[in-house]
């Protein structure tokens, strides 16, 4: 690793190679093919390959300073001290796989010379492409720093919507809540009459395209509104097949179930899509409807897992006056068409 040396003003250092010690180029190595900054392949959005997506880019170089670099980047730290050879400047390769990730690099290397500030060009796309790169560079501060922008961010479309919930899992993790709260909001506008909303091709379309975190706030919330609790259960269920492609409803998806608010017959027939619904939630799910005094008692043992698989026991959903629009022979049709036992149960047994 080269000695740091003494150095002015860290900002006055930023494109100014005077003290440079260290050369930064990012992009794809000559030698390999274009691969992203963490080593995963990009899920491509029209089923063509990664190499078929990929447009031509160009590295971008960059003369840094051991000591900023050093003092920001867990990783630029590990390289640099990885770094052999003794001659002057070390010269480290950070690979990128699109020119999107070639300027969240340098959005990041700016903000380590800029008191881990975001530049006041900065974007929502940017912004997520520095959380990105703050990430997986170790730039922790920085990270925070994008988490911050991120906080005062009004969501007015679902594409930012989207692109918010399209981070690795681990990474979402780390946004605000309230951040979430406001992409979900965005994302469910329109879709909370689900006897509507699972009445139009258009609406059905956009509710199945949901990512799954926000699917189960939709049904979980309070405020969305169902002419009866089957109409949750169906959702749950022809999400985890049409989405998820599982053979289950999984934990996330179950747990939105108010199972108390189901009939047995029902539950009954759909209970091989839920694994979780054993005989002691079942039992425990009949006691409930009988008596209020069976809830109390429930909630007062305090048992979580039993308690999540019954769903919410406490609070009734606010009531859809849009049954009618329900047309059940094509939702017959749907499940005669890709032979799921479940759906095709399911539609035999709803409440009418």
């Amino acid at each position: 690793m080269p000695e740091p040396v003494a150095v002015r003003g860290s900002a006055g250092l930023w494109e100014d190679p005077l003290y440079s010690d260290v050369v930064v180029t990012v992009g794809p190595p000559a030698d390999l093919a274009v691969q992203p900054l963490s080593g995963n392949k990009r899920k491509a959005q029209s089923g063509g390959s990664e190499e078929d997506e990929a447009e031509p880019f160009s590295c971008k170089q960059f003369r840094l300073h051991a000591a900023i670099l050093v003092s920001g980047s867990s990783y630029m730290e590990t390289m640099l001290r990885r770094w052999a050879a003794k001659e002057i400047p070390a010269r480290i390769h950070v690979r990128a796989g699109s020119s999107e990730e070639v300027a969240g690099v340098e959005d990041v290397f700016w903000a380590l010379y800029h008191d881990n500030k975001l530049p006041d060009s900065t974007t929502f796309s940017k912004c997520l492409g520095a959380l990105k790169t703050a990430d997986e560079l170790g730039a922790a501060r920085v990270l925070t720093a994008a988490q911050e922008w991120l906080g005062t961010f009004k969501f007015s479309n679902r594409s930012a919507a989207n692109a918010l919930y399209a981070l690795p899992k681990g990474l979402l993790d780390c946004i605000p809540e309230p951040v979430k709260a406001g992409a979900q909001q965005e994302l469910l506008e329109g879709l909370r009459d689900l006897e509507v909303t699972l009445a139009g091709d258009g609406t059905s379309k956009r509710m199945l395209d949901l990512p799954e975190e926000v699917f189960a706030a939709l049904l979980s919330d309070d405020q969305t509104l169902v002419a009866h609790e089957s109409t949750i259960a169906y959702a749950a269920m022809l999400y985890a097949d049409k989405t998820l492609h599982a053979d289950h409803v999984p934990d996330s998806l179950a747990h939105c179930v108010r199972l108390k608010r189901l009939s047995p017959a029902y539950a009954g027939a759909v209970a091989s899509a839920f694994p979780q619904w054993t005989a002691r939630v079942m039992a425990v799910a009949a006691a409930c409807r009988e008596t209020p005094d069976a809830c109390k008692a429930v909630c007062a043992e305090g048992d979580a897992l039993l308690l999540a698989a019954l769903g919410n026991i406490s609070t009734d959903r606010r009531p859809s006056a849009n049954r009618s629009e329900w047309d059940p022979e094509r939702l017959r049709g749907w499940a005669d068409t890709d032979g799921k036992i479940l759906i095709e149960a399911e539609i035999t047994v709803r409440p009418g």
